[in-house]
């Protein structure tokens, strides 16, 4: 807008409390090449589905999640691989928060 060039690097999110429900939707929810992982939880109607594109999450759509809200954003912004975390990844009891630790 300044006349420089830049990339738009800022995530896409949304979040709402609805009906009781903590909502939230980040970065890319579908698209082309885009594969979906869903994790619930047994407590609190909990919920999440992470789009992954080529190993690296790419988006997410929480319920009852705002503790993995943060992290996520970040995963997306910095692109990380989860490919070597797709088997634990697929249960709730993994913590997605451990892998902000990846550089």
């Amino acid at each position: 807008m300044a006349g420089e060039h830049a990339a738009f690097t800022a995530i896409p999110n949304y979040a709402i409390t609805n009906c009781g429900m903590r909502i939230a939707a980040i970065g890319e929810c579908g698209g082309k090449g885009v594969s979906a992982l869903t994790r619930r939880g047994r407590e609190e109607n909990e919920y999440e589905r992470l789009f992954i594109r080529g190993g690296v999450l790419v988006g997410a759509f929480l319920i009852n999640r705002p503790q993995d809200r943060a992290g996520i954003a970040d995963l997306i912004h910095r692109r990380v691989d989860t490919s070597p975390f797709q088997a634990p990844l697929q249960t709730m009891a993994f913590d997605i928060n451990t892998l902000v630790q990846i550089k």
